[in-house]
Order: structure tokens, then sequence, then C-alpha cells
């Protein structure tokens, strides 16, 4: 009983999950970014490679989020993690919406904005792994659906906006769009409490016990290699589209692709994830994104490029769902947010250091030959 926090959920499941899917449709919202690469170098000047360091940091402090969020959790209710998550998206969003310099962008869309996607998230996982006992599988992977659909929904009424009432504008009413969801998640979770790991002496234990290293260490590898190639893709699907000489349609289908693909792919791993064992889940997804990418190499045309973005996109959703329902099953629900944090820094060991040279050679490929 000391090792876990005394203040448990209470059980009001679908009231809970709904909460988590509110909050994370409005964080999810973070994947939209390949549609503001070109206003943003239209308007301040910004290199590709500029507004890949933007979402490279937006990755980098999700992951640091991640990893910090039981500490958090430990110390606010469920109700005030979720406010302070909503309110940082806001005030993120905002900056980057009257950023003048790329520090402005990367310190707004990159630093707040990822930071609140990372504690956002980890409250969601928490709460919902710690409300269902039947069906978790499928519960979790409806949390982690809602934050790829927040995306998918809002992509073309950003491409609208930007057309229409310009950058600024239309970044401010995307910090409006996360924040009233967060607000309301936060009003359905006040009498959850706190949830999670309990801190020892003052500071946060370590989510691991004796003999788990090694079973972590292989989930670890294959969460990074398996979920490093949909983040670069993701990130950069409009740009990838438009350079294989796309259309205005095919460049707006790019990244609907990839995040419908995304959240199908979720709830498909949670509902998968009740009746198979979770690694056949896991191999499963990482074969067919290893084709995908195949396919997508030998015939590098806009419409082959759109609908592999697609299947990388349900790819990327399987195993984003699949993971922390690992997590639940092999370590147990008090420590999802805690584990599935420590293993959310494989992301950080790729994405960051070589998306922009990685984005350059799919780039090359989606080009064609000379």
């Amino acid at each position: 009983m000391d090792e876990h926090s005394s203040s448990r959920p209470r059980q009001r499941p679908w009231r809970t999950l709904t909460a988590a899917m509110l909050l994370n449709s409005g964080l999810g919202t973070l994947y939209a970014w390949s549609v503001f690469l070109a206003p943003y170098e239209a308007a301040l000047g910004l290199t590709r490679d500029q507004t890949s360091l933007v979402f490279s940091t937006a990755t980098f402090c999700f992951v640091a989020a991640m990893f910090s969020a039981p500490w958090v959790q430990a110390r606010l209710t469920a109700s005030r993690v979720a406010v302070l998550s909503g309110v940082m998206a806001a005030v993120g969003l905002a900056l980057a919406g009257a950023a003048q310099t790329p520090t402005m962008v990367i310190a707004g869309y990159g630093l707040l904005f990822g930071t609140a996607n990372g504690l956002g998230y980890a409250l969601a996982l928490q709460v919902v792994g710690q409300a269902f006992s039947a069906r978790r599988g499928l519960a979790m992977g409806c949390v982690v659906a809602a934050y790829a659909l927040g995306a998918a929904i809002t992509t073309p009424w950003l491409i609208w906006g930007l057309a229409s009432f310009g950058l600024r504008l239309t970044l401010f009413a995307l910090a409006f769009s996360v924040l009233v969801p967060a607000l309301i998640g936060a009003l359905l979770l006040r009498d959850t409490g706190r949830v999670g790991l309990k801190p020892a002496a003052g500071r946060f234990t370590w989510p691991l016990r004796t003999g788990e290293s090694g079973h972590f260490a292989r989930l670890w590898l294959g969460f990074m290699l398996g979920a490093s190639a949909g983040l670069l893709m993701i990130g950069h699907a409009a740009g990838l589209v438009e350079t294989a000489g796309g259309t205005m349609t095919l460049i707006a289908l790019g990244p609907v692709a990839v995040s419908l693909g995304n959240g199908a792919g979720r709830i498909a791993a949670g509902w998968l994830a009740d009746r198979f064992p979770i690694r056949w889940v896991m191999t499963g997804a990482t074969t067919l994104g290893a084709a995908a990418f195949c396919v997508s190499a030998l015939s590098p045309t806009a419409s082959t490029l759109v609908v592999g973005l697609g299947i990388v996109g349900i790819v990327y959703g399987v195993l984003a769902a699949a993971y922390p329902i690992a997590v639940a099953e092999y370590f147990g629900t008090d420590r999802v947010a805690a584990v599935f944090g420590v293993l959310f820094t494989s992301n950080s060991k790729f994405a960051p250091a070589s998306r922009p040279r990685g984005v350059r050679a799919v780039a090359a490929l989606a080009q064609g030959p000379p």
C-alpha cells in the first residue's frame, strides 16, 4: 500500500474514458504540424531543417514530459494535471501564433505544446488503465486513437483557416480548441484524485523492479525501431507529397491519411489485444510497416505515397496502442504512466538527431530518379 497512491480513481470507467479521450483529442493536433511547414517558411523565412527542428523539439519535450509525468501525477490530482496540460498547450500555440522569430516558434510549439502533450497523454493512459479491468485493451486503444483522430479531424479546417485567415489567427483558434476539451475533461476527472505511483522520500521511485530490466529492454528496442519511421513520416506528410509532385488535393490528403490510419490502427490494436497475445499484434504491425516502405520506395509517385502514408499511419497507430497495453499487461496498471514514460524515451534516441537527414532521404525517394 505504501508503494502506490492512496488516492485511487473512483470506479466510473466510462466517465474516465470520456475525459481521457477529450483531453487527447485536443492534444493530438500536435501531429498536424506538417500543414504549418509552408506557411512558416513563407512568413518567417524558415528553412526545412528549421521547421524540422520545431517538431523534433516537440517530440523531445513530449518524451521528457512522459518521463516526468508520474512525478507530477503523484503531487497533483488528475483534474489539475488536465488543466495544467490544457493551459500549457494553449499558451504554447498562442506563442507560436504570435512568433516573429524561429526561437519563439520552437518555444511555443516545440517546448510548451510538446510538454503539454506528454503530461496529458500520460495522464490519459494512467487513469484509463486503472479504471478498466475488462476490455482494457479496447479502452486504451480508444484513448490513444482519440489522440490521432484529433489531428485527422483538425487538419482540413486548419488548411482552410490558413488559406482564409492566415497563420496567426489559425493558431490562436487552435489554442482555444485545445483548451476547451482539456477543461471539460478536467471537470469529468474532478473526483479522481491522484493516480499512479507514490513518490518515496520526496523523490520519484524508479518504476522497474528486480528482474524486469531484460524484458523492458526488448520492449524499448522494439518501440524505438518500430515507431521512429512513423514519427519521421507523420511530421512531414504534406511536405513529402508536395515533393513528389502531388496536387493540392493529394497534399491535403497526405496528413489526413496518416492521421486516419493512425486512429484506425490504435482502435484495431486495442480490439486485437483483448483477443490475441500482444506480442503477435506488435510483430504483425512491424511486418506490415516494412512492406509499406518498400512499396513506396519502389513506386515513388504522389498517389502511391499517400497510400503508403496511410499504411504507415496504421502501423504507427497499432504500435502506439500496443506498447502501453503491453506495459499494463506486463508491469501492472498502477505503473502504466511510470513505465511507459521510461519506454517512451526510445523515441528521443532516433527521431530528433536523425530526422532532418531522414526527411531529405525520403524526399529524394519521393522525387524519383533524376
